[in-house]
């Protein structure tokens, strides 16, 4: 080797060793108080709120930044409007190659975001939202920066909500989240992101997790919701104040999932499945007097179209019991179990099956009006577009009705029907609504079938009271249409007090009218 190559290689040697010594310098000693500067001084003029941060460190060889004990403090007053204790940041070398931002590593640990209702139009953040929306829009058609930020973790964040206006507090604490992976890049717009998501409500735990595929043709998106032991008693201050009733105790529990798609020259759809449970719910009047309680409703989605409107699923009820005031009917019933095989309430067309189980109807005194142990709705099929109703089978067992004519000449199931308000309803309007009259009511019935009922009825209002008891009452009735063309099977037996038993069977038309009926006495 020549005197002058190497020469070279020594000053070609000392201005590397110099580059690398400049930068690492920089790296790890220069740029940290730059940037914590610049970021004080930029934050604190865009925010209009103090600013304080702890430490910025800069790895320059591992592309790392983390900054420790950032706090935004309130526009008035002391305390933090928004904070973590630690934000690490791991570039990915691959960034320079793909010229695009490409981040291996987020972690927040420990934010905090303080929200104040001050009153029903503002709260601390909206000078904030003011500005941004003030701001110039960007005609710049360029596509944006391209980037791919992958596993994004927060933990340990908390979220205090101060409601001035309702003098309530909530806290959303304990909150984890992951994101594996979220881009915009062609390479990873067929890949899944994977979020999940814990929090607790107040007192309540709540747990997310889904995918999605932000950024592909499909716009496929889903979530999943896991909401344990809600106390709905928390949030009654934020119901209307003028309603008649006040919400006493209840709770929600849900296990849902919400699916998003948007494919190319089609409309969006919006899938909901899963289930939503409410239990112990109890209503009370604005004097405190019961109205509604049920101990458990049950509902299960096994496919809804929320955009379409369309949906299927069971509805189970346990133990509700409704109470009115005056002389109105009291209710209670043991259970509801109500399958809806279709439902559009676009078209406004249902069908499925329901069944009753222990209903009990009563007067306030407690005087009975009606009762059974169940009540059976089999295949039943609305239109309300052209009110046309169809039922396959109506079973009904254990029933027992009481009606009776008080002294004063009142029949008391007339006390379950509204009362009747003033038509308001101009004459003019009521006659170009006869233009738009609705089709005629069309209905048809496969079968009723009643076993084991008891109908008893009294008349108070005569000189000599009566009194009459059908015990043991049977009724089958099949093809009931309301054409009134199709002959009606019907069949019966009942005992009538302690004169023995009756047996009814035969067919009847309505139209024309005419039966054929043998009677066994």
């Amino acid at each position: 080797m020549s005197p002058k190559t190497g020469s070279r290689l020594k000053k070609f040697g000392l201005i590397a060793f110099s580059l690398v010594v400049l930068f690492t310098l920089t790296g790890f000693f220069i740029l940290p108080p730059v940037l914590k500067s610049l970021a004080l001084d930029k934050l604190s003029a865009t925010l209009h709120r103090p600013v304080s941060i702890g430490n910025i460190s800069i790895n320059p060889y591992k592309l790392t930044l983390k900054v420790d004990g950032l706090n935004i403090g309130e526009r008035e007053g002391e305390q933090t409007f928004v904070g973590f204790e630690s934000l690490f940041v791991n570039l990915d070398v691959s960034s320079l190659a793909k010229r695009a931002v490409v981040v291996s590593e987020i972690r927040l640990e420990k934010p905090k975001f303080r929200v104040v209702r001050v009153d029903d139009n503002h709260y601390n953040f909206s000078d904030l939202v003011e500005a941004f929306a003030a701001l110039p829009k960007s005609e710049d058609d360029s596509p944006g920066v391209q980037f791919s930020l992958n596993n994004l973790q927060i933990s340990g964040g908390t979220v205090e909500l101060e409601d001035r206006l309702m003098r309530s507090q909530h806290t959303l604490s304990d909150i984890q989240l992951t994101l594996p992976f979220i881009s915009n890049m062609a390479f990873a717009i067929e890949s899944f992101v994977e979020p999940a998501f814990s929090a607790r409500i107040d007192d309540t735990q709540l747990q997310l997790k889904g995918r999605s595929k932000p950024f592909a043709d499909s716009l496929e998106s889903e979530v999943e919701l896991a909401l344990n032991d809600l106390q709905l008693t928390r949030y009654t201050d934020y119901l209307p104040r003028d309603l008649p009733f006040r919400l006493k105790s209840g709770a929600v529990d849900t296990d849902l999932k919400l699916t998003f798609r948007q494919e190319k020259n089609k409309g969006p759809s919006l899938l909901l499945a899963g289930t939503v449970g409410v239990r112990d719910i109890s209503l009370q009047d604005k004097a405190g007097a019961a109205q509604m309680a049920f101990k458990k409703l049950d509902l299960t989605l096994s496919a809804a179209d929320l955009f379409a409107r369309r949906f299927a699923g069971t509805v189970l009820l346990h133990d509700l019991s409704l109470k009115e005031k005056g002389d109105a009917a009291q209710m209670v019933l043991k259970k509801l179990d109500l399958s809806l095989s279709a439902a559009d309430l676009v078209a406004r067309r249902f069908a499925g099956t329901a069944s009753l189980h222990d209903l009990s109807l009563k007067e306030k005194a407690g005087v009975a009006l009606l009762a059974f142990k169940k009540l059976d709705l089999e295949k039943f099929a609305a239109d309300l577009n052209t009110r046309r109703f169809e039922l396959e089978r109506l079973a009904l067992s254990g029933s027992e009705m009481d009606a009776r004519i008080a002294r004063d000449g009142e029949f008391n199931w007339l006390k379950l029907l509204p009362q009747e308000k003033p038509d308001a309803v101009p004459a003019k309007e009521k006659e170009g609504a006869k233009d738009k009259a609705p089709p005629p009511l069309t209905w048809k019935l496969g079968e009723l079938a009643v076993t084991d009922a008891k109908l008893r009825f009294a008349d108070e209002s005569r000189p000599e009271p009566v009194k009459l008891e059908l015990a043991d009452l049977a009724l089958t009735l099949r093809q009931l249409e309301s054409s009134g063309t199709v002959p009606t099977e019907l069949e019966t037996r009942f005992r009538l007090g302690k004169k023995g038993e009756f047996k009814l069977s035969g067919t009847a038309t309505q139209k024309p009218l005419k039966a054929n009926l043998n009677l066994d006495l």
